[in-house]
């Protein structure tokens, strides 16, 4: 950077008179280049939400991009051309061991069944929770890890079931703590292996 001063003294009768000699100094400044003008940053977007709830059940998290939907099966049920022992997923179950079988069904058991009388059930949890997924995501998630490792399977001889029973608790997503629990029942034939309901009770 080069720097020039320049004095001078004031011509005028003004400057005389007051007995004082103006100095008049110049700056050239060369050699500094303008600086560019910031480039604009695009604002850093926010992170995602987090959900406020998640649902555990026998210490799993249920992430419904986990669960497996058949692709016959296109919520709420099975087509109307479906006969009623059209498989939809067979889960192990223990305690007694076995498998359990979710068949179509009619409106009096199986799939049908759960999604004509039990499908709002499981959807009013999923909604009031904000869990994503589909009731149907959910309800079988459900249903296979009650068979899957129950806390009980009492046997009723008046229809030849096992009623497996499982609970469920929806959790603060932050602080873990329990803001509700279900237990979700799942009956099962104890001679056909079919199952015959499956539903959540607050």
């Amino acid at each position: 950077m080069d720097v020039k001063v320049r004095q001078s003294v004031g011509n005028g009768s003004a400057a005389r008179r007051r007995g004082w000699v103006g100095l008049v100094v110049a700056l050239t400044v060369t050699g500094l280049a303008v600086p560019a003008a910031p480039a604009y940053a695009k604002p850093t977007p926010p992170p995602a939400e987090q959900p406020l709830y998640e649902v555990v059940m026998n210490g799993e998290v249920y992430d419904p991009d986990e669960v497996t939907v058949s692709p016959m099966l296109s919520a709420p049920g099975c087509t109307s051309g479906q006969s009623s022992t059209t498989h939809i997923v067979a889960w192990q179950r223990r305690r007694p061991d076995g498998v359990a079988l979710l068949q179509c069904g009619t409106l009096s058991w199986g799939w049908r069944h759960i999604a004509d009388r039990h499908g709002s059930d499981w959807q009013r949890i999923v909604t009031t929770y904000k869990l994503g997924g589909t009731w149907d995501q959910f309800a079988k998630w459900a249903m296979s890890g009650t068979v899957g490792q129950p806390l009980s399977a009492p046997y009723k001889a008046s229809n030849d079931t096992y009623t497996y029973t499982a609970p469920i608790q929806n959790r603060a997503y932050n602080s873990g703590a329990t803001a509700k629990s279900y237990m979700v029942y799942v009956p099962v034939g104890a001679s056909n292996d079919r199952v015959i309901t499956g539903y959540p009770v607050s």
